[in-house]
Formats: C-alpha cells, structure tokens, sequence
C-alpha cells in the first residue's frame, strides 16, 4: 500500500474508533459508595446487553467499583449512551454537583478504555479526564448535607430506597483481648456517642472491670461520606460535630498501630474501612477498634447478607440499641440506624433527565434491595432523616 493510503486508511480507524463512542447521552454519577451495587444494576439494566460494555478500575468487579465507565444502546431505544461513575462519598457526590462555579471537577475513567467490544473487563492501565458531575446518589439529603444554600444550587432530589448501616468489631491477635472483644455485641446511642469522641475503655462494652486496661477506638469515614453523617445524627451529634477518629497502620496484613485522622478526614470508601477492619490488631497493641459500615461493606468482614429474606449475620455485626439488623426491624421502626437514599440533579437536557428517570425507576422498583430496603407498601414508617424520630406512615 502507498504511503498515502496507509495514512489515510490510519486515519479512518481513528475516526471510526472515536465515533463509535460519541454517545447521544452521557451521564457522569457519583455519590454514594454505600448504594453502588444496586446503581450499578440499575445502570447496567438501562442498556441494551448485546451491545453493553463494562470497564472498571480496580479488582473489585464493576458492582464494587468506585470508577467504572458503561457504554452502548438504551433499552427500547436507538440512542447510545455511555454512563461514567466515580464514587465520592454522598455528601461530596451532592456538593459537586450543587456548587455554582468554579464548579468541583472529578476524575472518572475516560471513553478512551472502552474497547468496542461488549462485556464488562477490568481496566488495566485507565486514563482519566476531569470533569463535572450532573447526577449524585445520596444517603441523605441536600438539607441534611448542608450543602444547601449560597453557594449551591437546589437540585431536583426522589427517594430511590432507603439505605441501612451497621456497627462492626474489628479483631485481635492476643487471645485475651479476643476473649473480651466476643462480649462486644451491642452499641447504644451513648455509646456511639463517646466513642466518636476519641475512644473508651473497652470496659465500656463489656461491663467488666477486668477490660478497663483495653482501649475501643473508631475506625471511621471523611467529612464527604454520608454514611458517617447518619452515624453522627444517631448518635445525637450533628454533620458538623468534631469527631476523634482513627487510621490503621497495616504491615504484612496486620494493624500494628493507629493513628488520628484530622477532624475532616478519615477512610473515602465503607468497603477499605471494612477490609481494613477484618484485618487483625497486633498482640503489642492493647486495643480494639470499631467501625460504621453499610450493610454490603459488612459483608467484607465475614458477614453474610441474605437480601431475600432481609437479615445480616456475622459475629462482627453488632446490634443498636439492642435491635439485631433486618428488613423487617427496620420497616417497623425498631431498628433506626438508616436513612434514605436520593438520586439528585441539576439542570438536564432531556435525553439526560429521560435516562435519569429510567434510573431512579429502577432502582426503586427493581434494584434496591441490593443495597438497601425497597420502599413499598411493607415499608410501614417514616421520618425526616437519620436521627430523627421515627413514626408510622
């Protein structure tokens, strides 16, 4: 082939390359690690599967992800639509998309990884752009995140289901601690309460003087994860509260020390705070560590939900206020660590807000009991957000 055919016929499959990806829709969502298996179904039940294409970042699956980017043809549709996610904590995903500009930018995989070729593949080597997000999930409100107000536009917000937590126990490698960390079954409001504050004798728990001389510290999430919003609300502090929380140091799968996160900082992700608590403490450190997950990040601490008939067990999963988490607990008001989840936005074109809807749809009716509780007609109380007062509906 002559030179200037090979240039040419070179040019030509960049061009096809780049066209095959200019979607008719483009979406970017962020927000809520807690509620990403149930948006990634959703997302992915929204195209078409003989042309559905799954890339993510990480070795967790695209369910687990915090970055993953989904291509191809809408369900009952002609229009492509290629959908981007990067999960930044509720409150984070709803302040970068309420703020007016400068508007926050966040980094989601590029349309670059796509490969043309449906099925979902893990994305070795990914290329980010920067960019602003249009659609945020939220295990809270605009109101209850403060970002609300100057500063922030008020995004269009529905409820999409309603989003558990739990309190987890760590473990430990000194047998006597071991011993008296099975006696930790139950965290109050009080004690969540304290225990934000820096840290109590595991005595505490217990109720035995004997564990005085052990130390229970929080594990806890940053300033932007609505999951450590609703465990400050129920513990009767507010989003603002300061809070003394603490950072595992690992070495060789194996906690050795811990050392204070900033008043704003802590873990970006339930599923690392989880991992990181499954790993044992050192025999050398006296201590014992607690933590606040969702109930899919319990799982990575050996807990086994059943989302058919609604339950979580696992000798790591404590109660509240003496009420073991289910379903059915929360649907009657008995168990109250939980809060409802919102898909919210901003300004839309309408290919975007008719793909937005499809979304909140099917996760309210079909998907979200993959992270949390459907809310239907078993669902038999309410109220206005997490620590609040729940009553009958």
């Amino acid at each position: 082939m002559k030179p200037g055919k090979i240039l040419m016929a070179s040019m030509l499959a960049i061009s096809t390359a780049t066209m095959a990806f200019a979607a008719d829709i483009e979406l970017r969502i962020t927000g809520s690690t807690a509620f990403r298996a149930a948006t990634h179904a959703a997302i992915s039940a929204l195209i078409e599967p003989a042309t559905r294409e799954i890339g993510y970042v990480g070795t967790s699956g695209a369910a687990g992800a915090t970055q993953a980017i989904y291509s191809g043809t809408m369900v009952g549709s002609s229009q492509t639509i290629v959908v981007q996610t990067s999960y930044s904590g509720s409150l984070g995903g709803i302040a970068s998309v309420a703020a007016v500009p400068p508007v926050p930018l966040t980094t989601w995989p590029a349309e670059s990884n796509l490969t043309g070729t449906p099925g979902e593949h893990q994305i070795t080597s990914p290329a980010f752009i920067s960019a602003v997000a249009n659609v945020a999930l939220a295990d809270n409100s605009q109101t209850e995140s403060g970002n609300i107000g100057a500063g922030f536009t008020t995004l269009t917000a529905r409820r999409v289901g309603v989003v558990p937590f739990v309190w987890v126990k760590g473990k430990h490698a000194d047998p006597a601690i071991r011993d008296a960390l099975e006696n930790v079954k139950n965290i109050n409001t009080l004690q969540a309460r304290v225990l934000l504050g820096g840290g109590v004798p595991l005595s505490f728990f217990t109720g035995s003087a004997s564990d005085a001389e052990y130390l229970t510290l929080p594990l806890g999430r940053d300033k932007d994860s609505g999951t450590r919003l609703a465990a400050l609300l129920e513990a009767g502090l507010t989003v603002n509260s300061p809070v003394d929380q603490y950072e595992a140091v690992v070495v060789d799968d194996q906690i050795v020390d811990v050392v204070p996160w900033a008043p704003e900082a802590g873990y970006t992700s339930g599923g690392t705070l989880a991992s990181t608590l499954n790993l044992e403490v050192s025999a050398d450190l006296p201590g014992v560590l607690l933590g606040y997950v969702g109930i899919n990040d319990a799982t990575r601490l050996g807990a086994t939900l059943d989302t058919v008939n609604g339950t979580l067990t696992g000798d790591a999963v404590l109660t509240f206020n003496g009420e073991p988490f289910s379903y059915e607990a929360v649907r009657q008001g008995r168990y109250s660590f939980w809060n409802y989840e919102y898909l919210l936005h901003g300004a839309l074109n309408s290919n975007q807000q008719n793909a937005v809807t499809q979304l909140g749809n099917l996760i309210t009716n079909d998907y979200a009991q993959l992270s949390g509780i459907k809310i239907d007609a078993s669902f038999r109380v309410e109220r206005s957000g997490a620590g609040r007062d729940i009553f009958p509906n």
